[in-house]
C-alpha cells in the first residue's frame, strides 16, 4: 500500500445549456443577408447589437450571440453588488479547448435554428467578430459547419493556432 494521496483526474461532461442571443430584423424576412456578430471581451450581446442599427434594413437579419460565460466587471468592496456591471467572455486559458468546441457548436446550432436551415447560396452570410469575437469567428470559420460568405475580423487577432 502506498502512502501517496490518490490522483486527481480531470473529466468532461457534455450537457445541454441555455445560450442567449439577440436579433435585429425579422428572421422570416431575412431573404438575402444574415450577419452573425460576435462581441468582444467584457461585452454583452444586447448592447453590442445596437451598433448594427445603421446597417439594418428589410431582408437583412443581424444575430448577436452572447458568450456562454459571464462575470462581474466591477466589484463593490470586493463583492458583486446590485450595481455591478456584467460582461461576457467567450473563453479563457482555463479548459480552453473545451470552451472553443462549445462555442463553435453553439454558433453552428444558432445559425441553423435562426436561419431555419435555409442557408442557400441566395442568402449571403457574413460573420463579424470584434476584439475577442474575432478569434471566435476565425475558429468558427475553420472548425464549424457553417458556410460563411464573408468574414470581418475587427480590432482582434487571429488565434495562434
Amino acid at each position: 500500500m502506498s502512502d501517496e494521496p490518490p490522483a486527481i483526474t480531470e473529466h468532461h461532461l457534455t450537457i445541454t445549456r441555455t445560450a442567449r442571443y439577440y436579433t435585429l430584423g425579422d428572421p422570416a424576412a431575412a431573404s438575402t443577408d444574415i450577419w452573425i456578430v460576435c462581441h468582444g471581451f467584457g461585452q454583452l450581446a444586447r448592447s453590442f447589437i445596437e451598433s448594427f442599427r445603421a446597417i439594418a434594413h428589410p431582408g437583412r437579419l443581424v444575430i448577436a450571440p452572447e458568450a456562454l460565460n459571464r462575470y462581474y466587471l466591477n466589484r463593490e468592496g470586493g463583492r458583486a453588488g446590485a450595481n455591478a456591471r456584467v460582461g461576457g467572455t467567450w473563453m479563457t486559458r482555463e479548459d480552453r479547448l473545451a470552451e472553443i468546441e462549445d462555442y463553435v457548436r453553439y454558433l453552428d446550432v444558432l445559425l441553423r435554428e435562426v436561419a431555419g436551415g435555409d442557408t442557400s447560396p441566395q442568402v449571403r452570410i457574413t460573420a463579424l467578430g470584434f476584439s475577442q469575437g474575432a478569434a471566435v469567428v476565425a475558429r468558427w470559420l475553420v472548425h464549424g459547419e457553417a458556410r460563411l460568405d464573408r468574414v470581418i475580423l475587427w480590432c482582434g487577432l487571429l488565434p495562434p493556432e
